[in-house]
């Protein structure tokens, strides 16, 4: 199997392996008619529609009600989720596991949802490393 690292930042997600960087997109999530949109798409969006839009939803990730900030999500979660599944399903797959780089501010919880998220989108993750090391 081989590994890809997903290095979580609002300011821009990086997914690489060995062969170098393949993809980059910005932390940021939109909500259009209900479904979620992520990356360079609602980058794109936010300057339209900024109240259906959120920038911080890894900085802040949580489950509490509200959190996302955005009229019809419930929590910061099911963003990071939405951004999460699309990274992998682009380059993730059956034959590939995850190394995660976090933010060094991650406590206990936020690890904790990081690593659900994580199964919830079929991600063997491997490793979790402070990106703040």
């Amino acid at each position: 199997m081989s590994t890809i690292a997903i290095d979580i930042n609002d300011a821009g997600i990086v997914v690489a392996d060995s062969s170098g960087i393949l993809a980059t997109e910005p932390g940021y999530a939109f909500v259009d008619g209900g479904r979620i949109v992520t990356g360079r798409e609602a980058y794109a969006a936010a300057r339209l529609y900024p109240r259906r839009s959120n920038n911080r939803f890894w900085d802040s990730l949580s489950l509490e009600q509200g959190s996302a900030g955005i009229d019809g999500v419930g929590s910061a979660a099911e963003l990071a989720y939405a951004q999460l599944a699309s990274l992998w399903a682009e380059h993730g797959g059956d034959t590939r596991e995850a190394t995660l780089l976090v933010p060094g501010h991650y406590g206990r919880d936020q690890l904790g949802i990081l690593l659900g998220l994580a199964h919830e989108c079929s991600i063997p993750v491997v490793s979790m490393i402070s990106s703040a090391e």
